[in-house]
């Protein structure tokens, strides 16, 4: 599946919609779980929507995976091309959420 050249052409259609009524934890985590599958770029728009927008409070509503898959997006997309970028925190929180949950 891929995206069409309409749903490109209405990102400011959807911005405005979510600067009027946010989004929900169900549709963030949603879009987030479509990170590297052919429809990414959903998963990219919401996250940095995501970054600008969301409360701590409201980021600790996610589910711990959706959490990760957010803080990947932005230590790594967003944060990356700072010359003064912090070390990679959803490395960290990442061994310690699979050692709690007995994973290897």
């Amino acid at each position: 599946m891929s995206l069409s050249p309409e749903w490109f052409a209405e990102y400011s259609d959807r911005d405005k919609q979510r600067s009027l009524d946010s989004i929900s934890v169900k549709e963030a985590e949603s879009d987030l779980s479509m990170f590297r599958s052919s429809i990414s770029p959903v998963a990219e728009e919401t996250a940095r929507w995501l970054y600008k927008n969301w409360t701590i409070e409201k980021f600790f509503q996610l589910h711990p995976t959706a959490r990760l898959q957010l803080l990947k997006f932005i230590e790594l997309e967003l944060m990356a091309k700072q010359s003064n970028a912090e070390p990679l925190w959803h490395k960290i929180i990442e061994t310690d959420f699979l050692k709690r949950n007995g994973i290897k």
